[in-house]
């Protein structure tokens, strides 16, 4: 089976296809179900989603600060969220 098999339907799929549409779509209406998304992979998770689907998140961003003050740790991803 070729590399670019679309593993959710196992259709074949053209490379190039753009998904953004779709991925933006999956990602609202997981949003309705205040789904946690991996913040490994891609995400649109804003900073008060965050807030509102992680209660301790106000806990975590101090410990981020606390232990990581000078921001080494951060990065163009994770800075809007936890900086």
């Amino acid at each position: 089976m070729p590399e670019w098999t679309n593993w959710v339907d196992n259709q074949m799929c053209a490379p190039g296809t753009d998904y953004w549409p779709y991925v933006r779509d999956v990602d609202r209406l997981l949003g309705e179900f205040d789904a946690r998304v991996h913040w490994g992979k891609l995400h649109f998770l804003t900073r008060e989603q965050l807030y509102e689907r992680y209660p301790r998140a106000n806990d975590f961003v101090a410990a981020r600060r606390r232990l990581d003050s000078g921001g080494v740790f951060l990065n163009a991803h994770l800075a809007p969220l936890c900086a």
